[in-house]
């Protein structure tokens, strides 16, 4: 997988079923950082990364995420447009100053395709989703 792609493929696999493998070259900071945001916002996750041949192979266990029937929407705050996700204590607020410049701009890549607003409060630990 290349490096343009393969941090955007870290949170679909994590959310997916069973084991997926992607074999790619020197992971770039913007696969790091998917990596570490992914294990943050996924609880049971596992990630591993696997040099082999002068290459990397990241397997992702996913926990194959379905939504449940009946449960609420993630919460809402008061006067803000759209949904709110709360992330573990110190997930953004601890992070290093690169990883969040790369977030900031996946983020700012994935509401442009999306044609949605992702943005984040990281004093909170939470992005706000709307659109």
């Amino acid at each position: 997988v290349g490096c343009h792609l393969c941090d955007q493929l870290i949170l679909p696999a994590t959310l997916a079923a069973g084991r997926s493998r992607l074999l790619t070259g020197e992971l770039s900071m913007h696969t790091q950082t998917a990596i570490h945001v992914a294990k943050l916002m996924v609880p049971g996750v596992q990630i591993n990364v696997h040099a082999q041949a002068g290459l990397n192979v990241i397997e992702i266990d996913g926990v194959g995420k379905e939504r449940q029937p009946g449960l609420p929407q993630p919460a809402s705050i008061p006067g803000a447009p759209g949904d709110v996700v709360q992330l573990k204590a110190r997930a953004l607020s601890s992070a290093g100053q690169t990883k969040m410049q790369d977030l900031r701009n996946d983020l700012t890549q994935l509401s442009e395709l999306t044609g949605t607003r992702i943005s984040m409060d990281v004093e909170g630990d939470r992005l706000l989703l709307s659109g």
